[in-house]
């Protein structure tokens, strides 16, 4: 349990060496907004200014430099299907950096997990583990979002955790986990098992990224965040 801790902590940075050079990206000291102003013509008239007889007296949008920040919670699955090869997932995973990485440049905030979402034995029961693996007042580390795309990561983290909560803890959830071959896979992720989990997160944030395999397009990736940013 401490080297899996140390592992979430610190990451792994012999997993980036061939990204680093992509996520090299000047992050700005403002980003563009919409600011409404009063221009000749617009969306919307300014009665007192239309009366005084000023030529600006119409209300416009402009996109201006603004320091103010965005902030965005991304979920993405850390337990993928077995037999998804490894080129997939280095490849999905590489799409997660840049992206994170883009988002910081344009001064978003971004707060990242990794879950796994499993069914217990042949019963509805659900299980959901999350790992926090960066806070947005955290300093941008790949280095643990590479830790979490290995395999290993899951069978011998996510898996090594139930184990331990099931046997040090006594943990009987767990314990059903383990002797059902540690759940069936689900792919599905609801936002409402998610406020269950983690009540105190801002839901309005939250992006859940597609999972990782052969018929996701890693450029997928970004169509939930900018459909939460609200733009094109």
């Amino acid at each position: 349990m401490k080297e899996f801790s140390d592992l979430l902590r610190n990451g792994d940075s012999s997993l980036v060496t061939d990204v680093l050079g992509d996520l090299d990206v000047q992050i700005a000291d403002n980003a563009e907004s919409w600011q409404v102003r009063r221009s000749p013509a617009g969306f919307y008239p300014c009665i007192p200014a239309h009366l005084a007889g000023v030529p600006d007296s119409m209300y416009s949008l402009h996109a201006e430099q603004s320091p103010q920040r965005k902030a965005i919670t991304l979920f993405y699955n850390v337990g993928f299907s077995a037999g998804t090869d490894s080129a997939t997932v280095e490849k999905y995973g590489r799409q997660v950096m840049l992206a994170i990485n883009q988002l910081h440049a344009e001064r978003i905030d971004v707060s990242l997990y990794g879950y796994v979402y499993v069914g217990i034995g042949g019963s509805a029961q659900k299980h959901l583990t999350v790992i926090k693996v960066q806070s947005s007042e955290d300093v941008f580390t790949p280095e643990r979002i590479a830790a979490t795309l290995p395999s290993s990561f899951c069978r011998r983290g996510i898996f090594g955790l139930w184990e331990h909560m099931a046997h040090e803890q006594r943990n009987e959830e767990c314990r059903r986990l383990i002797v059902s071959n540690y759940g069936r896979h689900d792919k599905k992720l609801d936002i409402a098992a998610l406020k269950a989990a983690l009540p105190d997160i801002d839901t309005d944030s939250i992006v859940l990224l597609p999972e990782v395999s052969y018929h996701v397009n890693p450029e997928q990736i970004w169509e939930p965040i900018n459909l939460r940013l609200r733009r094109k």
